[in-house]
C-alpha cells in the first residue's frame, strides 16, 4: 500500500505533521464469518463447530494530522496532539472511526523524561462504546545504554451472547464482558 507523509515547522517551537495511508486487503479462501443480527458483534464461528475458516484482513485507509509544541529551555517540555481518521467505507460492516491523542514529555534537570498521555477512540462497531486509554512512561540514559519503560491502561465493557447457554436459564442471553488491559514495556537500546 502507498503512504505519504510530511512535516513542517510553523514556528521555531511548533511543528505540523500530515500523513495518509492507502487501504489494503489480504485474503485467503475459504473464509467464513458473520455479524450476529441480535447484537451487531462479529461471530467467528458457527453454532456447531467453533472453527474459524480462512483469513480476511482489511487494512483501512488512515489519515492523520499532528501538532507538536517543543520548548527549547533547559528543562525541555513537549506537548503533542494527533487526530487519526480510520476509514473502512462500509467494508466488513465496520464503521469509520477517529482516534484522538494527547501526550506530553517533560525532561527534568537530571535529564530523566516523564511521559504521559490520553487516547480516545470512537467505536468501529456501533454496539461498542468508545475506549479511553491512559499512557505513561520514563527513561534513563547510562553512557551508551538507553533504558525506556512505558505502559498503557484501558477499560471497556460490552454485552456478548453466552457461548455455552443453559436451557431454561432465567438469566439474560448476554454476558457482560469486562476487558481491562494493562500493558507494560521495557526497552534497552545500545548506541555504538
Amino acid at each position: 500500500f502507498v503512504t505519504f507523509s510530511t512535516t513542517m515547522n510553523l514556528t521555531s517551537n511548533i511543528y505540523l505533521g500530515v500523513s495518509w495511508e492507502e487501504a489494503a486487503i489480504a485474503a485467503t479462501t475459504p473464509y467464513s464469518w458473520s455479524i450476529d443480527s441480535t447484537n451487531g458483534l462479529f461471530q467467528y464461528f458457527d453454532d456447531s463447530s467453533y472453527v474459524v475458516n480462512g483469513l480476511h484482513y482489511m487494512k483501512p485507509e488512515i489519515t492523520s494530522l499532528a501538532l507538536s509544541y517543543i520548548s527549547h529551555m533547559e528543562q525541555t517540555m513537549s506537548i503533542n496532539f494527533e487526530i487519526n481518521q480510520v476509514s473502512y467505507d462500509n467494508h466488513l460492516n465496520l464503521q469509520n472511526y477517529r482516534i484522538y491523542k494527547f501526550g506530553f514529555e517533560y525532561l527534568t534537570e537530571m535529564k530523566t523524561p516523564i511521559r504521559g498521555g490520553l487516547v480516545y477512540q470512537t467505536p468501529s462497531i456501533h454496539v461498542l462504546k468508545p475506549v479511553s486509554m491512559f499512557t505513561f512512561g520514563t527513561g534513563k540514559t547510562i553512557g551508551s545504554l538507553v533504558i525506556d519503560a512505558a505502559g498503557t491502561y484501558c477499560f471497556q465493557s460490552f454485552y456478548y451472547p453466552d457461548l455455552f447457554p443453559v436451557e431454561d436459564d432465567i438469566r439474560p442471553n448476554y454476558d457482560l464482558v469486562r476487558d481491562s488491559q494493562l500493558n507494560l514495556q521495557l526497552a534497552f537500546t545500545y548506541r555504538f
